[in-house]
């Protein structure tokens, strides 16, 4: 499946910025708000990863308030890698003193995916290279300044991870030990894929300790597509992975769930046998966008269509597979329907409170990102934003709306807009 991301300063006119100085500072800090302390006063940016044509792929909140953006620069074909300030300018003390930092793997296009931040502080980004023969997991890591780290991969900071097929890696997470999970397509022929989640040490090597033996694990559910998008622990340090999987070529897509125990292996305790497929809509295309935890049960964020129309779908599953009968109406399922205003899924995060945040683009203006929060148990807050609802409209369209909750609870989305990354920053 080619799934296109995954896993912008905006002027304030004088009259919008007098209201924002004279507003009581309660109204102007409303959970669901824009923030009036980023951008430039409407919550809002905008950075450019390149001087061309670029794309984004995930905004991640750090500490300090600073804000990581994964992207790549098309017409170099390289990574890129940003960092903005608390405020939402660009980190001058990040990469060339511009904020930016960029990585060449291959020749062709590299294709970004996964960023998380080390124990250390340094940075690892993992991504698609696209050379001769198969594809292969690339491993760059830097330094909390932006510099590619030395130490890592040949002095250059870089790595290539290859397997005997293609590998799609499309999320990852940093365990407290260093070490790394992968997750992602491993490609047996051009139509027919799995689930694969690998596991390497903090050097990028395959930890040995993990899978087969090899540091892999591997779940496949049809004879079609299947890919693991979204990655999570539970409460019990066990892997889920979420995403897609598809009986056949011509098959719609369905949403693929799969869990491991933590050294890697299928979860017979989940679903009989570690997997679980989940048709949401008979007959069209549903797929996990987004994935969280409650504790030890799963949230799934799922793109859907109903009455031919994007919709929000949230699922609940219990710790055996099973749908949460204490979620939604019962049926461990909600479908936010949004009236005749079409609203596209793209993340979903679990905050402190264990409220469900959801972020997207609203289908009739795409120029608008949406965040969303619902209470624990699946009930869209009305006292978030606008009837649940908070929103931000950019002056060109914007898309693949990624999300981030920081340590404060604030709330970072970013996507592309035009040809540059949009970012906004909400009250929780």
């Amino acid at each position: 499946m080619t799934h296109v991301f995954r896993r912008s300063f905006t002027l304030v006119g004088v009259l919008a910025t007098l209201a924002l100085l004279t507003a009581p500072a309660a109204m102007a800090a409303s959970p669901g708000s824009l923030d009036p302390t980023f951008g430039g006063g409407d919550g809002m940016a905008t950075f450019s990863l390149s001087s061309g044509a670029e794309d984004i792929g995930t905004v991640l909140a750090t500490t300090g308030g600073k804000i990581l953006l994964f992207g790549q620069d098309d017409d170099a074909a390289d990574m890129a890698l940003a960092r903005l300030a608390a405020n939402g300018d660009p980190d001058t003390t990040f990469g060339g003193a511009d904020g930016l930092v960029t990585m060449h793997f291959l020749s062709s296009l590299d294709s970004y995916n996964a960023v998380a931040v080390l124990p250390s502080g340094k940075i690892m980004v993992a991504v698609d290279t696209h050379g001769t023969g198969n594809d292969k997991l690339g491993l760059g890591r830097f330094t909390p300044n932006g510099h590619p780290d030395t130490t890592f991969g040949g002095g250059d900071g870089k790595l290539l991870v290859g397997f005997a097929k293609p590998f799609f890696a499309y999320d990852m997470i940093v365990l407290t030990s260093g070490k790394l999970l992968v997750s992602g397509e491993f490609y047996l022929s051009d139509q027919d894929s799995e689930f694969m989640v690998v596991r390497l040490n903090p050097n990028g090597s395959p930890d040995t300790t993990f899978g087969g033996g090899d540091g892999i694990v591997r779940t496949q559910f049809g004879p079609a597509e299947d890919g693991a998008w979204r990655m999570v622990l539970d409460a019990h340090g066990r892997i889920v992975v979420a995403g897609w999987t598809r009986e056949g070529p011509s098959a719609t897509y369905d949403t693929g769930v799969a869990r491991y125990t933590a050294d890697g292996r299928p979860d017979h305790t989940f679903s009989g046998d570690g997997k679980l497929t989940v048709n949401v809509i008979e007959g069209e295309d549903d797929y996990a966008d987004g994935l969280g935890v409650q504790g030890d049960r799963i949230v799934l964020g799922d793109y859907t269509l109903l009455d031919g129309n994007n919709r929000i779908a949230l699922l609940r599953r219990l710790p055996n597979g099973q749908p949460d009968p204490a979620f939604g109406g019962g049926d461990g399922m909600v479908i936010t329907r949004n009236g005749t205003d079409p609203k596209e899924l793209d993340d979903l995060a679990v905050d402190a409170n264990n409220r469900i945040v959801v972020s997207g683009s609203v289908g009739s203006t795409s120029s608008q990102m949406f965040v969303a929060r619902y209470g624990p148990n699946g009930a869209l807050e009305a006292t978030f934003g606008s009837g649940g609802f908070g929103t931000t409209t950019f002056p060109t369209d914007v898309s693949n709306v990624g999300m981030s909750l920081a340590g404060n609870g604030k709330i970072v989305v970013g996507g592309l807009g035009s040809d540059d990354a949009s970012v906004a920053r909400f009250v929780p």
